[in-house]
């Protein structure tokens, strides 16, 4: 009877200690966990400013290149408008130079 009781001893530590080791696994398993958990939200914070700073220069960008876009278009406007400048004066020369040659005759 006594081999018994002390078995029974033995027996009784072994699952405490067990339960112990189980509570401190699940303890740390825990605690990894909620470390994990508050990187991947700063993570995603990250991510989430990321795509606003992405979609912010997207944005600058459009609107560069539409100013850009506008600037040649108002430079190849005053082009022509200066061609066609260039080539009324010309005529007006012409024909002065021609007015000139005739009165001269």
């Amino acid at each position: 009877m006594m081999g018994a009781l002390g078995n029974g001893r033995r027996g009784g530590r072994s699952p405490s200690l067990l339960v112990a080791a189980l509570i401190a696994c699940i303890l740390l398993l825990g605690f990894n966990y909620w470390v994990s958990n508050s990187r991947n939200v700063e993570l995603q914070s990250k991510i989430l400013e990321m795509e606003s700073r992405m979609r912010q220069l997207a944005a600058d960008r459009d609107r560069e290149q539409q100013s850009k876009l506008k600037a040649e278009e108002e430079t190849r406007r005053q082009t022509e408008q200066l061609d066609l400048m260039e080539e009324a004066h010309q005529r007006q020369q012409e024909e002065a130079l021609n007015t000139w040659k005739r009165e001269r005759v």
